[in-house]
């Protein structure tokens, strides 16, 4: 059995019956930044702008586009941009007169805080939206200018439940100079998941393991409460953070 932590593009279960994932995928990811950005920021138009050099950017740029176009929200501009793109101006001078009330930008931290950056500086006041490809590490790359920018993450170590906490409190005990971030929680996830089908399957045959990790209900992890559907993905949710106090 494969237990992936971090591959949200949809189609990656779907390649084989062993294949399962701690993470939720970009069809979930897009709909809740899309509701976010229509139910929560009153948002009613949006840019979307993909990095063209990367399929998660592309698919998840579908699936908000999609999802905000439902609720009755209205894309005025869709752009493409390659990875290694460094002078944003020509995008940001046709999307600016539109005024869209938030811009969806689903690409990496070193791109999307470059763009950004450039946005701010040409006037930009809409609301910047990311996904889990977004981090901490976007103040390095946009500045102040990501101050008040929304993106969706698998956790936080600021969730509540005893699990997580334990799990935070333990970290420190490494030599870490950060916090652990949502792609760390979502390995130990994986490895405890995985002890404890082994322990139900009471045995290390692959078979028999492979039908308790499907098994799975109520996985009290990190991330949240795990259970698998039929497609071998997880039912979770997603965490919504907002950068703030940039200094």
């Amino acid at each position: 059995p494969m237990l992936s932590t971090y591959s949200t593009h949809p189609d990656v279960t779907k390649k084989g019956s062993y294949i399962f994932r701690l993470c939720f995928i970009d069809s979930f990811q897009g709909q809740v930044m899309s509701s976010f950005a229509f139910n929560e920021l009153n948002a009613r138009t949006a840019a979307v702008l993909v990095n063209a050099s990367s399929s998660y950017s592309e698919t998840l740029s579908d699936f908000f586009q999609d999802g905000f176009v439902q609720k009755g929200g209205k894309i005025l501009f869709r752009e493409d941009y390659v990875d290694d793109e460094k002078n944003f101006r020509p995008i940001v001078e046709r999307l600016l007169p539109l005024k869209p009330d938030a811009v969806f930008v689903p690409g990496n931290i070193v791109d999307s805080g470059r763009l950004i950056k450039q946005a701010r500086d040409m006037g930009m006041k809409a609301f910047f939206l990311g996904g889990d490809g977004w981090g901490s590490s976007m103040f390095a790359h946009a500045g102040s200018a990501i101050h008040g920018g929304y993106f969706s993450v698998h956790w936080h170590p600021g969730n509540d439940s005893e699990t997580s906490r334990d799990f935070v409190i333990g970290f420190k005990g490494f030599p870490h100079k950060e916090p652990p971030d949502s792609g760390t929680a979502l390995a130990h996830d994986a490895v405890f998941l995985l002890a404890d089908a082994v322990r139900r399957a009471g045995s290390l045959d692959r078979e028999k393991i492979r039908e308790e990790i499907a098994a799975t209900i109520e996985f009290q992890g990190v991330t949240g409460t795990i259970s698998f559907n039929r497609d071998r993905n997880p039912v979770k949710p997603a965490v919504i953070l907002k950068f703030e106090n940039f200094k």
